[in-house]
C-alpha cells in the first residue's frame, strides 16, 4: 500500500508541474474594439475591453472593417495603424492595452481584433 501511494503522489506531483510548465507557455490574447461614429440622437463611443498583458506579445493577426487602428497603451493613445500596411510582427511590450478602429469617410461602425502571441 506504501509504495501505491508513493507511485500515485509522484503521478500526482509529475502532472501538477507539467499543467504549470504549459500554463507558463505562450497564450493567444484577443484585443478588440469598436467605434461608433455620433448623431444628433446619438453620442459617439469608443468601446474596448482593458486587457493587462504581464510580458511581451506579438502582433499575429488583425481583422478590421475600419481604416486602421490604434493602441491606447496605460490610458495613452498610440499612432494610428494603417490596416492596408498592418501590425503583423508588431511587439506589445508588458501594459495595459485597449484597441479602437479609425472610421473610413462616411463609415458609421467599425470593428478591430488583433490577436497576440
Amino acid at each position: 500500500m506504501k509504495i501505491l501511494n508513493q507511485t500515485f503522489c509522484t503521478l500526482a506531483l509529475t502532472t501538477v508541474l507539467c499543467s504549470i510548465s504549459l500554463t507558463a507557455e505562450a497564450q493567444t490574447v484577443i484585443l478588440s474594439g469598436r467605434q461608433i461614429r455620433g448623431s444628433i440622437m446619438h453620442p459617439a463611443e469608443l468601446i474596448s475591453k482593458e486587457i493587462t498583458l504581464n510580458r511581451s506579445y506579438q502582433v499575429t493577426n488583425v481583422e478590421t472593417s475600419g481604416d486602421g487602428f490604434w493602441f491606447e497603451r496605460n490610458g495613452q493613445a498610440g499612432e494610428v495603424i494603417d490596416s492596408r500596411v498592418g501590425a503583423k510582427g508588431t511587439i506589445l511590450p508588458a501594459g495595459t492595452y485597449r484597441v479602437f478602429p479609425t472610421l473610413r469617410n462616411g463609415q458609421n461602425e467599425a470593428s478591430v481584433k488583433v490577436t497576440l502571441d
